[in-house]
């Protein structure tokens, strides 16, 4: 029809039984179109979705020009860069808000377009929660990316971040930022332990 689009699909899994591949399939395509489209209706910048053929386990979505934020940091003025991780923070405020959980919170999964723009991309591993550990797993999720990939612009992006975040968060956001430091505890390789 015109459009250029994008096409996901969840391709079988050879190790897993077929009627058990085939229920994960569907069942993860039917809620990834269902989490877009609720992140889209709650004012998050998400593609937008055009067909969800279930029994292929395919999405066909909107294609979104521009670049990935993990590519595009590197460009970036401060202020800029800043801007766009303080606009993060609010629209993961938002679908969290909704009962939304991304899953999969990475600078791979932002792009950026001309004007600076944000979307929100794959929710594959995404769900619906309003639990506090699955708000914090986004949250520490981010932060080990910006250590990860992105140590130069750590302290500034993570605090814009929190920034947008605490704006727009309905709920108490210091409870989501200690459940993140209680993540941190609980899975890091604690350098006392070597030590010891």
């Amino acid at each position: 029809m015109g459009f250029q689009v994008v096409r996901k699909q969840r391709i079988p899994k050879p190790y897993r039984h077929p009627e058990l591949d085939r229920e994960i399939r569907m069942g993860r395509t039917v809620l990834e179109g269902r989490l877009l489209s609720y992140a889209k209706r709650s004012g998050v910048p998400t593609p937008a979705i055009y067909q969800i053929d279930i029994d292929v386990a395919t999405l066909v979505m909107e294609y979104l020009a521009g670049t990935t934020l993990r590519d595009s940091i590197s460009s970036m003025t401060e202020p800029r860069m800043s801007g766009a991780f303080e606009r993060l923070g609010e629209y993961i405020a938002q679908l969290h808000n909704g009962g939304v959980v991304h899953g999969d919170l990475t600078t791979s999964n932002v792009i950026v377009d001309r004007e600076d723009g944000l979307r929100i991309i794959d929710f594959g591993l995404g769900d619906f929660s309003s639990e506090l550990e699955a708000r914090g797993v986004d949250l520490h999720l981010l932060l080990r990316t910006l250590e990860s990939s992105h140590h130069s612009i750590l302290a500034d992006g993570w605090a814009s971040f929190q920034r947008g975040y605490r704006r727009k968060y309905n709920g108490k956001f210091d409870q989501v930022i200690e459940k993140v430091r209680e993540i941190r505890r609980r899975g890091r390789y604690v350098e006392e332990r070597r030590q010891k």
